[in-house]
């Protein structure tokens, strides 16, 4: 892999760390909401939802990318990784 795949690979997982963070705080906004429709409608006046489906998708296209040109049993461990960032998020 060379630096530019190694960048790719870090912001990927960083960005959907990020994306999956913010759409925690965004859950954490309609808590006690009735979900089907006071939910749903807090989530379209919702920034920080927005923030985060822009986010994933660009975190998206961005795996996508990579997985042109890195292989899958290289990538993966990596991606693995935002499951570790993500549970040490809960702990603040």
């Amino acid at each position: 892999m060379n630096w530019i795949e190694w960048l790719m690979l870090l912001f990927t997982v960083g960005s959907i760390s990020a994306g999956q963070i913010l759409f925690k705080y965004s859950a954490k906004s309609i808590e006690g909401k009735a979900f089907l429709w006071n939910g749903i409608a807090s989530l379209m006046t919702n920034s920080i939802f927005f923030c985060a489906l822009f986010i994933y998708g660009i975190a998206t296209i961005s795996w996508i990318c990579l997985l042109r040109s890195v292989s899958l049993n290289v990538a993966y461990p990596f991606f693995a990784a935002t499951s570790v960032i993500h549970q040490m998020s809960l702990a603040y």
